[in-house]
């Protein structure tokens, strides 16, 4: 991702990013990356956390309760209309928790 050339990416994953740092990021290689939660939901903070330990207790119940959204999906293309964002993998497998 080092071209300034850069067209029809899309950029997802477990980036374990801070908000503070997505201005960086979507500067990368001339700019013009679309976060997908951003561009979809108007930044809607029902949908924002991607570890969210208050519904979800994938670390342990007797842990502290935590919020953040370390997940991003960056897309960088002229051609791709983002339509729709939501967050999946949120619940357990089994029902037991901590899958």
């Amino acid at each position: 991702l080092a071209s300034q050339n850069c067209e029809g990416i899309i950029l997802t994953g477990d980036f374990n990013m801070r908000d503070f740092e997505d201005k960086t990021t979507e500067k990368l290689c001339g700019g013009n990356w679309k976060d997908a939660w951003k561009t979809v939901t108007n930044a809607d903070k029902k949908t924002k956390f991607t570890w969210n330990s208050h519904v979800n207790m994938y670390h342990g119940p007797e842990n502290f309760k935590w919020t953040c959204r370390l997940d991003r999906c960056y897309v960088k293309s002229e051609k791709v209309t983002l339509k729709h964002f939501s967050l999946i993998g949120n619940q357990p497998i089994d029902g037991k928790g901590g899958d």
